[in-house]
């Protein structure tokens, strides 16, 4: 009977064994895949980040009747974050279910099916990942591509074009991905041989027990009596060999996780290591720009400061000498009346004499009155002619204090003229614009030497860029300003991809921000930018448009309006009475947020897309040419006149209509002083 047992006990090790071994090759592959799927939300960067906030949690979902890898993935993502978030593994089991996450994998037997979910997530910044998909050639990354020796396939031209980046370490991780299963594949074709001969030994040593059992049948017959004791002892450690297997098979599980776990941080650890020195190489290379920059910036800054205050000095001793001036003013007149009266006192000794003709004896009498005052006039005489002589010499010193304030403020106009010159050759030059644009214009007319209004154009694949922008102020003020904005415009259109005109604005106002230094505390600090921005697509015609609270004009002809598909949006776009029955003009309105500091909602700005058709014209102007004081009554020129203008002209050659905008202004403004920065562009796309 003990022998028996044995047997048994050898049979239920070997199923056993078996059964283990197997369950342990499927859990290690859906491991490993598991584990790179957390890891493709690493080191992929999502752009629209607004999407990601609205979620508490980071989501992944599993799409598929398949629970092995949505168990897997919510067991091993329970500790861990993503993106400074926790994980949560969502599921969807039909198509209408699903709903936004960033990460979406589908298993292999839901192949059939992946077109229709790609339709679905297109609206969405979604990673889609499969499994075998090899029909369908938007797949982003896919496990086990067909004919190919890659086990994994990351295509990132589709990655970007869902508005997604992939960072340069996760090719690394798929790299790492094929060798882990090679070696998983590797030693799973060695267990498999090493079973294969354990159980060809168990069929020999099986066959071998069936003879010996059949000769140990009689004596089995002679221990019955005491059949049922052993049997109850053998169902006793059977039970035992149960909790020892299943014992067995939990701890095979933990340590096999926590191998794969071990061996995964390993990775991330030094791979963040790399990243830490290279960060820090950056950040260190940054520190060093930004002290060069920031001793450029406080050198200018102590200079102009000097410059003001010898300024003010200089004024505050021209208000002194003009206060003493007015006083001198007041002595001479006041010898001015005493000469009148010395006059009128010669008048009176003229008929003195005249009158002693007729009575010397009164003469007499008042001889010696006349001498003595004739003696004081003349002391009088002698006083004056002594203040006379120090009026001039406080003049000449007037003279000259006022030649040094004139030399001053020709030092200081230049410097301000060479400023200029540094502006205009940040603008974009006219061979240029006429490269990038079949036609235009540029009416461009600062209030001072400097301007805070620029313009701003790139070409950048198959977009033109074309951008004009109010600064905050005028004259040098707006004139820096302008020249962090050309400056930042140009940093972002190098550094990013083809980004749309609405994303440009979202850079630009970070930029802004961060430079200046600007707080939602600091109620002070309003610095910053008015702009509009528009990237035309030469081969699609398409026209992005985007604005921080300016404006944008299309006047096309009613042809092309009737036939084309306008974008849909009542609020933002209207069509005007026109002065002909041919044209039309259309207002595209940009968001009502300034670049820089907003103390409202921060939203990202809005893009707005349109075709452009043969003849259209596009307006892009500062509010200086509307708030211009002018006319009879010395009113603003206002929006809806500059629309009109814009009608008239818009069927003439750019030459012409510069020529008619330019007269426009002039004769509108008469005398009366300029009050802003003038920028107005027009630009007909071929």
């Amino acid at each position: 009977m003990n022998y028996i047992n044995k047997i048994l006990v050898t049979v239920i090790l070997f199923v056993g064994v078996s059964f283990n071994s197997y369950s342990q090759k499927i859990t290690i592959k859906d491991r490993i895949k598991a584990e790179h799927i957390y890891n493709f939300g690493v080191y992929i960067t999502w752009k629209n980040k607004s999407q990601l906030k609205e979620s508490k949690k980071f989501q992944i979902g599993v799409y598929g009747s398949d629970t092995t890898m949505y168990s897997l993935l919510k067991k091993i993502c329970s500790y861990r974050l993503l993106k400074w978030k926790k994980i949560e593994i969502v599921r969807f089991s039909k198509i209408n279910e699903i709903k936004y996450v960033p990460i979406l994998y589908i298993s292999n037997s839901s192949n059939n099916e992946v077109p229709k979910i790609d339709s679905v997530i297109s609206q969405w910044s979604t990673l889609l990942v499969t499994d075998s998909c090899n029909t369908f050639k938007g797949t982003m990354i896919n496990f086990f591509p067909r004919n190919a020796l890659k086990k994994v396939e990351i295509n990132k031209e589709n990655i970007n074009a869902r508005g997604m980046k992939v960072g340069a370490m996760l090719y690394v991780v798929a790299k790492n991905y094929e060798a882990d299963w090679e070696t998983m594949f590797q030693k799973s074709e060695e267990e498999l041989a090493t079973e294969k001969e354990t159980v060809e030994q168990q069929n020999i040593i099986l066959k071998e027990q069936e003879n010996k059992i059949k000769l140990k049948e009689e004596h089995i017959l002679k221990l019955s009596n005491n059949i049922t004791e052993k049997e109850k002892e053998l169902n006793f450690k059977q039970d035992e060999l149960h909790i020892l297997q299943n014992d067995i098979f939990n701890k095979n599980e933990a340590l096999n996780l926590t191998s794969a776990i071990l061996k995964t941080q390993q990775l991330k650890l030094l791979i963040q290591q790399k990243d830490i020195k290279e960060t820090q190489k950056l950040l260190q290379k940054q520190i060093d720009e930004y002290k060069i920059q920031k001793s450029k910036i406080d050198n200018q800054r102590t200079e102009i400061s000097s410059q003001q205050t010898l300024i003010d000095n200089q004024k505050s001793k021209l208000n002194r000498s003009i206060a003493d001036l007015k006083k001198q003013q007041l002595v001479l007149y006041f010898v001015l009346i005493v000469l009148i009266l010395f006059g009128l006192m010669s008048v009176l000794i003229y008929r003195s004499y005249r009158i002693k003709k007729r009575a010397n004896k009164l003469l007499k009498l008042r001889n010696n009155e006349i001498s003595r005052q004739n003696s004081e006039i003349i002391q009088q005489k002698e006083e004056i002619e002594t203040q006379r002589d120090e009026i001039e010499a406080q003049r000449d010193s007037l003279a000259t204090q006022r030649d040094k304030i004139l030399v001053q403020n020709k030092d200081i106009t230049d410097s301000i003229t060479y400023a200029s010159k540094i502006q205009q050759a940040l603008l974009p030059l006219n061979l240029l614009t006429s490269q990038l644009f079949n036609e235009h214009f540029i009416f461009y007319h600062p209030r001072d030497i400097v301007s805070g209004d620029f313009y701003w154009t790139r070409k950048k694949g198959d977009i033109i860029y074309l951008a004009v922008a109010d600064c905050t102020g005028h004259g040098v003020p707006g004139a820096f300003m302008s020249m962090l904005g050309v400056a930042f415009l140009n940093e972002i259109i190098d550094r990013y991809n083809l980004l749309s005109s609405g994303e440009l604005l979202d850079n630009l106002r970070e930029k802004i921000i961060y430079s200046l230094h600007q707080t939602e505390s600091d109620e002070s600090s309003k610095d910053g930018m008015d702009i509009s921005i528009i990237g035309y697509n030469e081969k699609t015609k398409i026209l992005q448009i985007s604005g921080a609270n300016n404006p944008v004009y299309i006047v096309s002809s009613k042809q092309s309006a009737v036939g084309s598909q306008q974008p849909a949006v009542s609020s933002e776009m209207h069509e005007l009475p026109t002065t002909t029955a041919s044209c039309q003009l259309l207002e595209l309105k940009g968001d009502k947020m300034p670049i820089g500091i907003y103390y409202g909602e921060e939203k990202p700005f809005s893009t707005k897309e349109i075709t452009i058709y043969k003849n259209d014209y596009i307006y892009m102007f500062s509010d200086g040419f509307a708030d211009q004081f002018g006319g009879p009554d010395g009113k603003k020129f206002k929006y809806k006149a500059l629309k009109n203008l814009c009608l008239q002209i818009s069927n003439l050659k750019s030459e012409e209509q510069e020529e008619i905008v330019r007269k426009a202004f002039f004769d509108w403004k008469r005398d009366y002083k300029q009050v802003d920065d003038i920028l107005l562009i027009g630009v007909r796309f071929e």
